[in-house]
C-alpha cells in the first residue's frame, strides 16, 4: 500500500490517493471553507499524533496530545478529537500497520513506563536501577534496530521520499 502521509520540513504532505479513503474524505468535506485549514489541522493531528515519524513522540501520548492540539488546532476553541477524528484514526492506524510498527509503538509505550518509574524512583530503587541499566541499554539499542526496520518498510512501500510521487497537498 502506498503511504498516505510524510512529514517534510516540518509538514504533514498528503499523498493525493489519500482522499480516497472515507475516513478522510469526511473530514475534508466538512470543512466548507475553501482554505480547507481545519481540515488540515484535523488531519496534521492525526499524522503527528500516531506517525511513528512524527517530531512529537518524544513527548508522552498526553503530553503529545495536548501541545499538537496547541500548535494546531488552538484557533478552535475546546477542539477535541470527534467520532470523524477517531474514525480517522482507526483508520489510519489500520492502513499503516505492521507487526514492526506495533512492535515499535509496544515497546516505546514500555519505555515511557520504564522512564516513569526511574523519574519516580526513591533512593530504596537505585540499586535496582543500577543493576537494570545494562539491559536498558540493550533494549534502547534493539528500539533503534526497530525504527530504522519500520522505516525500511515505510520507504519500501512507496513513501513520497522514496519515491518520485509528490503528494497534491502539502499542508
Amino acid at each position: 500500500m502506498k503511504k498516505l502521509f510524510d512529514i517534510q520540513n516540518g509538514k504533514v504532505v498528503l499523498n493525493p490517493t489519500t482522499l480516497w479513503i472515507p475516513e478522510f474524505k469526511a473530514i475534508w468535506d466538512r470543512d466548507k471553507k475553501k482554505s480547507k485549514d481545519k481540515a488540515v489541522a484535523e488531519i496534521s493531528y492525526i499524522v503527528f499524533m500516531y506517525s511513528f515519524q512524527s517530531p512529537y513522540l518524544a513527548y508522552s501520548a498526553t503530553d503529545r496530545e495536548s501541545r499538537i492540539i496547541t500548535d494546531f488546532l488552538s484557533d478552535y476553541e475546546d477542539w477535541k478529537p470527534d467520532e470523524l477524528v477517531q474514525k480517522a484514526v482507526k483508520k489510519y492506524n489500520e492502513l499503516q500497520d505492521s507487526v514492526s510498527l506495533k512492535l515499535l509503538r509496544s515497546t516505546r509505550l514500555a519505555l515511557e513506563k520504564i522512564e516513569e518509574y526511574f523519574r519516580d524512583a526513591s533512593k530504596e530503587d537505585i540499586n535496582t536501577i543500577v543493576k537494570n541499566s545494562k539491559e536498558l541499554g540493550n533494549l534502547v539499542q534493539s528500539l533503534d534496530k526497530l525504527e530504522r526496520q519500520v522505516q525500511k518498510e515505510q520507504l519500501d512501500s512507496g513513501s513520497i521520499r522514496g519515491s518520485s510521487e509528490v503528494g497534491l497537498f502539502e499542508i
